[in-house]
């Protein structure tokens, strides 16, 4: 049985990285507190599965290192600045961490 994986694309057909909600749920999991992917996920990002769906949910927000770990985590599905735009912006395709 092979898995299939849900990607989104704007029109120009390039792939829209995700929120970690949608994640989960193009990975077969449904997003909740209870959700395996987002403890799978929490895991091998080094947190619990509590403190990703807060942050998934608006809730609590992620340090600049957590981010790139939870992108990591979810090989750049997620990137850093879905989670943290206030720290992360996109520049020539690739995210750094803002300089103020």
């Amino acid at each position: 049985m092979s898995k299939t994986v849900l990607t989104r694309h704007n029109r120009n057909g390039n792939v829209a990285t995700m929120n970690l909600t949608e994640f989960a749920v193009s990975k077969g999991g449904t997003g909740t507190i209870r959700c395996p992917v987002l403890a799978d996920t929490a895991k091998k990002a080094r947190c619990s599965a509590e403190t990703l769906y807060l942050i998934s949910k608006g809730h609590k927000q992620a340090s600049a290192k957590l981010s790139n770990r939870i992108a990591a985590a979810t090989n750049f599905a997620v990137a850093p600045r879905e989670i943290r735009p206030d720290i992360f912006i996109e520049e020539r395709g690739d995210c750094e961490p803002e300089t103020t």
